[in-house]
């Protein structure tokens, strides 16, 4: 057996779908009900692109080859949306019903592709009646399809309880649904007019465009939920980045009140907070602010900040309450901008990395 470059392309997409949509439904961090459908949408989309590429002549493989697979992911990716925006038709019972479309072509098909193999039925696959027949069913796939992602979209553009930070993304993801609906829909139809290869890799890169745009979408999404969570915890958490070893009682009154900021205001929660900033706030100039700080401090503007937020990190990490969130998420409420700044920050002044640290 040859291996193709191709081969290897589409063997690679495969294995991202099958880690993204299992990610989404066992992951801790990602875990949740509206995630659950959004893991069977990838790897119902993932399956299909398996049985597009496979070549085996295997009755099984026939058998769901044969099957409309493009009924069932948008039904997926229906409950998905309902059940994130806390919709009221994810308590219908009616929602059930959506699936039946695809239940149907799955009887249908069962029978059928028995009847073919054990050739009891008085007509084939290459008769004109089940041409006709498949045509129809393509298409009103296609256009059931096509309804669920415009009635989605509709509902996410008229909800005014989705969260502001979340909102930019969700009405992107409709828009980016729809238009990957019917681009593949687009590349399916070419697929008798272009060379196998070229199709069956332009098919397989837009899956993976579409599967990774929305994984890491979903991903960010994520952590604002979990910061808006941590959020309130750390309000009622008074203690939080407070120094185990304080610093000694200081005679400079600005050092004082720099140190009321912190601890009171925790101003290094902000992770966009300037030197320029905090000496506005002191009624100084940034440059006396930085000499107030090495005079008591002895460290820099950076490290005096970073120095709070790592310990405010420090002490969730090692807080059961806030066992359910991730370490990254952890780091951004602490004032971090970015992951890296995290992790090189903490183990600097810890001696080892947050996992590490979480672990014991």
């Amino acid at each position: 057996m040859v291996i193709t470059f191709l081969d290897i392309f589409i063997l690679t997409a495969l294995l991202q779908g099958v880690f993204m949509g299992t990610s989404l439904i066992i992951s801790r961090f990602l875990k949740s009900k509206p995630n659950k459908y959004l893991g069977l949408t990838i790897i119902t989309l993932t399956f299909l692109t398996f049985l597009g590429w496979q070549s085996s002549d295997a009755p099984i493989l026939k058998i769901l080859l044969s099957i409309r697979w493009d009924f069932l992911f948008p039904v997926f990716l229906f409950h998905y949306f309902i059940l994130y925006l806390n919709h009221r038709f994810k308590d219908k019972s009616w929602t059930k019903f959506l699936y039946l479309p695809f239940c149907i072509s799955l009887i249908i098909h069962l029978v059928l592709e028995v009847g073919f193999i054990f050739k009891f039925l008085s007509f084939d696959s290459s008769s004109f009646g089940f041409k006709v027949f498949k045509g129809i069913e393509y298409n009103l796939s296609f256009f059931y399809g096509l309804f669920l992602m415009i009635w989605s979209a509709r509902l996410i553009w008229t909800d005014r309880n989705i969260q502001h930070e979340n909102e930019k993304w969700i009405k992107r993801m409709s828009i980016l649904t729809f238009l990957f609906y019917f681009l593949w829909f687009l590349v399916d139809n070419l697929a008798n007019r272009l060379n196998y290869d070229f199709w069956m890799a332009l098919w397989v890169g837009l899956s993976c465009a579409f599967l990774g745009v929305i994984y890491f979408g979903v991903y960010r999404m994520q952590l604002l939920n979990q910061k808006e969570e941590l959020s309130k915890i750390f309000k009622k958490q008074k203690n939080l980045g407070e120094q185990e070893s304080k610093t000694p009682s200081n005679t400079d009154k600005h050092f004082n009140e720099l140190e009321k900021l912190m601890l009171e205001d925790k101003l290094y929660r902000n992770p966009d907070l300037s030197r320029d900033d905090v000496a506005e706030k002191l009624g100084i100039s940034s440059g006396y602010l930085s000499q107030v700080l090495k005079n008591a401090s002895e460290k820099n503007f950076s490290d005096y900040i970073n120095n709070y937020r790592v310990q405010a990190a420090k002490q969730m990490l090692s807080n059961p309450s806030f066992d359910k969130f991730s370490i990254q998420a952890i780091g951004t409420e602490a004032g971090f901008k970015s992951r890296s700044a995290f992790y090189n920050s903490f183990q600097k002044a810890i001696g080892q990395s947050p996992g590490k640290f979480k672990k014991g």
